[in-house]
């Protein structure tokens, strides 16, 4: 194979291997794949593209992982030119100020730079710290954040959340490995052979980060309101108030779209998360005027989790379709990982045993 067949670089890939010397002069370079005099790795010998680095196709062709100079990795989102992503720069710089960043409530993802396509007018470029996507209570602090300042994000939050750094994804993780994770192949690293170790939740320390700003809208934090907006773009249509002419509150609209998405995507999958359908069908309720608030969700979300036990939140998510045999496979697993964290609390203490239960005292609006 050569660099042409299913492996050769497709025609939106082509744009990046274009404006691939303009990147490098700002400081930004691409895999070797994009590079202008890019020979595969794999010609001439009998290698598998798919066990090359630039074997990798990226999808999607909208956000590109990089390098800059000091080796920090960053993702590049492009953004061309449109009426639903007018508002992103202003609003991504108004929550990548200092002030904001600052504020440990704040879980939105920073604007790194931004600078305009070298040939094609009104367009942008911008970039941003790179993430590994993924889940609830982050999620709805988050997007309380966003709340208190004005911003609505009405973005939806896509089924593949967990598997790819597409930017519609609306939360990542902002842990970055110390392997170039590739936004081609999750959980592998730059050589596209290598698997990443992943960590459970129990022992890691991720932070959770909002992204994707493209159909957000931004209002007075300090006004009564109504706040209201038109139209229906979004992946997710099912919210029953969407509308190109009747005026709807966004704020609503997000605590549905995060319901739903827990709910069609985690609940309606897994066997052992029933005891978080009573906040996502208040949040998902057809009125939006019934919905609660983020962090009316939040206080009553924290409600249901303290009445869990801790093994609740470390045992691994259970299908409703699993075959017997690999569903006692893995239930023998996490009883035994079980025991293994019991046994570590003499050295370790009990952070562990109490992950995912929130405090009695945690409130959005004084502390996270």
């Amino acid at each position: 194979m050569t660099r042409g067949g299913p492996f050769a670089l497709t025609e939106q890939e082509l744009f990046w291997r274009d404006v691939q010397p303009f990147l490098l002069d700002r400081g930004y370079s691409l895999r070797p794949r994009y590079a202008p005099d890019w020979k595969p790795s794999w010609a001439g010998t009998n290698i598998n593209p798919r066990f090359c680095e630039d074997g990798a196709i990226t999808v999607p062709t909208w956000v590109m992982d990089a390098r800059r100079a000091d080796g920090t990795a960053v993702a590049i989102k492009w953004i061309p030119d449109a009426l639903h992503t007018a508002n992103e720069l202003d609003i991504m710089r108004y929550l990548s100020s200092d002030e904001l960043q600052a504020d440990p409530r704040c879980h939105t993802l920073p604007l790194l730079d931004t600078f305009s396509h070298p040939t094609i007018p009104m367009a942008d470029i911008r970039g941003m710290a790179r993430c590994s996507p993924c889940p609830v209570a982050e999620t709805l602090k988050g997007l309380f954040f966003l709340h208190v300042h004005g911003v609505a994000h009405r973005s939806t939050f896509s089924p593949s959340f967990c598997a790819t750094s597409s930017l519609n994804d609306a939360i990542a993780i902002a842990q970055l490995v110390a392997s170039w994770w590739t936004s081609t192949r999750c959980c592998q690293a730059s050589d596209g052979i290598r698997r990443i170790r992943c960590t459970p939740w129990s022992t890691s320390r991720a932070r959770y980060y909002l992204i994707d700003m493209g159909i957000s809208s931004r209002f007075n934090s300090d006004s009564p309101g109504p706040h209201l907006v038109v139209g229906t773009v979004g992946r997710d249509q099912t919210a029953p108030e969407l509308s190109d002419t009747v005026p709807y509150d966004p704020f609503k609209l997000d605590v549905y779209l995060l319901g739903n998405y827990f709910l069609t995507r985690f609940i309606a999958e897994h066997e052992n998360l029933q005891f978080l359908k009573p906040v996502v069908d208040a949040m998902t309720h057809p009125t939006p005027a019934e919905r609660p608030t983020i962090d009316a969700a939040y206080e009553q979300l924290c409600g249901i989790l303290r009445k869990q036990s801790g093994r609740a939140f470390r045992w691994r998510l259970r299908g409703y379709d699993e075959p017997r045999g690999f569903r006692l496979a893995m239930g023998t697993f996490c009883f035994v990982r079980e025991l293994y964290y019991w046994a570590r609390v003499p050295l370790r203490g009990t952070r562990e045993l109490r992950f995912g239960r929130p405090p009695r005292c945690q409130h959005l609006r004084t502390s996270l």
